[in-house]
């Protein structure tokens, strides 16, 4: 409990969590970048709490932003929490923007990971110039989901992107797969267009010029009533082939979805919006402590509790298995809260002094930690 309030422990942390990762044989393909919330509703002392958007309602309520930022495989199977950062701006020794929040997240990162090979992925609140200008500067590769405002230069002409899509022509059709947490497999069909753009260079600077090429793709669900259903996304990937481009940019768009989830299992299993630590420090060493620890859990761990229970479902014993084999992230946190509610933690008080070997609860507690498997 001491050494949360060491706020030098934290970079060190975040450091060693990078260079862990990066060491890793699983390639990385997506970094997925976002902004959510904790809500303290009920808190009144906690150190440097503000007024927050509660992103599961959309209401404004307290408590603080956490930006998080995943790694989805390269088979798109797996994710990692590669960084996890919970602030309040005017609680910082040296308080700064948000957006440069994202961009010293993106700087360390990009120390242990080469990043510029890798798409990075943002919604729509990531539409800002202040972000998009240092991305092409470091050359990130990127899909954004873009706003409404959003200035283009299209056929030769700088205007609302918008007012283009009457000559975007939907040459193919794409799927996006989606899948419920109860089991469900809905396939959601779009019409898919793209142009080529160039994007505007606000703020000059010579590694760019004044206008950089780039790609807009235009999607609109199938079925959706007239002039609803569009969908708007800016690129800078390095394809040539507008197929090809518009592939690569609904694919990696689709993966967003899993930073989403991300989101729901922290809150739901770990409960982190009922951590009660005063200190701001302490707060924001904990939460970073946590998606570490979720990382392990979901490592070596995680493939190995996945694969002993597919091989174990059957139609009536576990059901509630085959309605989350979809979803690693809750399968393994479920199989370890099933052995430790099994454990009998008042026997294990009194045999503490013992062998571990004396007691066949704590050895089949360590079988599961260590081989995903009884």
């Amino acid at each position: 409990r001491r050494n949360l309030k060491n706020k030098n422990l934290t970079d060190k942390i975040i450091e060693a969590n990078l260079s862990l990762i990066s060491k890793s044989k699983e390639k990385i393909k997506y970094i997925i970048v976002d902004d959510t919330d904790i809500q303290k509703k009920y808190a009144v002392k906690m150190e440097h709490i503000s007024r927050v958007r509660d992103g599961d309602t959309g209401k404004i309520g307290q408590g603080y932003n956490v930006l998080d930022i995943i790694a989805v495989s390269h088979e798109s199977s797996s994710i990692k929490c590669i960084y996890q950062e919970l602030y309040n701006i005017a609680g910082e020794e040296m308080p700064v923007s948000s957006n440069t929040k994202i961009l010293n997240a993106l700087k360390k990162i990009s120390k242990h990971i080469n990043i510029s090979k890798i798409t990075m992925v943002f919604d729509r609140g990531f539409d800002r110039t202040t972000l998009i200008e240092p991305f092409l500067v470091n050359k990130y590769r990127f899909v954004i989901r873009l706003m409404k405002t959003r200035y283009l230069e299209i056929f030769g002409q700088l205007s609302n992107y918008r007012e283009w899509i009457k000559n975007t022509s939907f040459k193919w059709e794409m799927i996006a797969i989606k899948t419920s947490r109860n089991g469900r497999i809905k396939n959601k069909r779009y019409e898919v267009g793209i142009l080529k753009v160039k994007y505007i260079v606000k703020r000059e600077k010579e590694s760019l010029g004044k206008k950089v090429n780039m790609w807009l793709l235009v999607t609109r669900k199938k079925g959706a009533p007239k002039g609803k259903g569009y969908s708007y996304y800016l690129s800078n990937v390095e394809i040539t082939d507008a197929y090809e481009a518009a592939k690569a940019i609904f694919e990696s768009y689709g993966n967003r979805w899993k930073i989403e989830e991300y989101h729901r299992y922290i809150k739901e299993n770990y409960r982190i919006e009922e951590i009660r630590l005063g200190k701001y420090v302490r707060l924001k060493m904990m939460i970073l402590l946590m998606s570490i620890s979720i990382n392990i859990i979901l490592g070596e761990l995680g493939k190995r509790v996945c694969i002993y229970m597919s091989n174990k479902i059957t139609k009536r014993r576990y059901i509630r298995w085959k309605k989350l084999k979809y979803f690693p992230l809750y399968i393994v946190t479920e199989y370890i809260s099933k052995v430790i509610s099994g454990l009998d933690l008042s026997k294990l008080r009194k045999e503490k002094n013992k062998s571990d070997n004396e007691d066949k609860q704590i050895c089949l507690f360590a079988d599961v930690l260590l081989y995903g498997s009884v």
